[in-house]
């Protein structure tokens, strides 16, 4: 993947959007219709991969409209499943090979389940130490999400030291069933991007915690 550039960026209709690796992955909060299709236009994104357990199928709705792949990933904030984080590995190496990065990857606030999912990839991708993707980690979240969570940051040291378990289990994963726009609207210079913009669908992004 690309070298990482690490950084906060500011997009409207997107909270908590940080350019983990410049070209390959980004991370936020939940994004609203326009927020997708701003980062469509501005980043590329190419596949959203939503890890949050409240979200319908409007969000999916306007993603293929703008044309982008879609990957549904409900995952618990207190009882993180490793094997969904081991999904979204394997669904991140997919989409590398397809060529359909960058990838966005979201939760409900874009701190915990996102959090814990970049500080994995940190550590099994792109080789950065337990302590390293944990610090990163911690510099996006809130105090009190600190408190409420506060085992998510072990992740990174459990990725860490059980590198080749987890590398087994991306291996063992095979192709990941991601949802991809109509035929019709791949290759085109803009892919029903009015679709997303005036359907009038509604997707929450309030802050909160699911």
């Amino acid at each position: 993947m690309a070298l990482a550039l690490a950084g906060c960026v500011s997009v409207p209709d997107v909270r908590n959007l940080q350019i983990v690796d410049d070209g390959a992955l980004l991370r936020s909060g939940q994004p609203t219709p326009l927020g997708l299709a701003e980062l469509r236009d501005r980043y590329g994104v190419r596949m959203v991969i939503n890890l949050d357990r409240g979200t319908s199928d409007d969000e999916m709705v306007v993603a293929l409209a703008l044309g982008l792949d879609y990957l549904a990933i409900p995952t618990a904030t207190y009882g993180l499943e490793r094997e969904n984080l081991v999904t979204l590995l394997a669904a991140l190496r997919q989409a590398e090979r397809d060529g359909r990065t960058p990838v966005l990857v979201h939760c409900r606030s874009g701190q915990d389940r996102t959090g814990a999912a970049v500080a994995v990839f940190r550590t099994i991708e792109e080789d950065w130490s337990a302590e390293d993707a944990e610090a990163e980690m911690q510099r996006y979240r809130h105090w009190t999400h600190e408190i409420l969570f506060p085992h998510l940051p072990d992740i990174a040291e459990e990725a860490e030291h059980f590198k080749a378990h987890w590398e087994e289990a991306i291996q063992r994963t095979g192709t990941v069933p991601v949802i991809r726009p109509p035929m019709r609207w791949m290759g085109t210079d803009d892919p029903a991007a009015g679709v997303a913009r005036q359907s009038g669908v509604t997707v929450n992004a309030e802050p909160g915690v699911r």
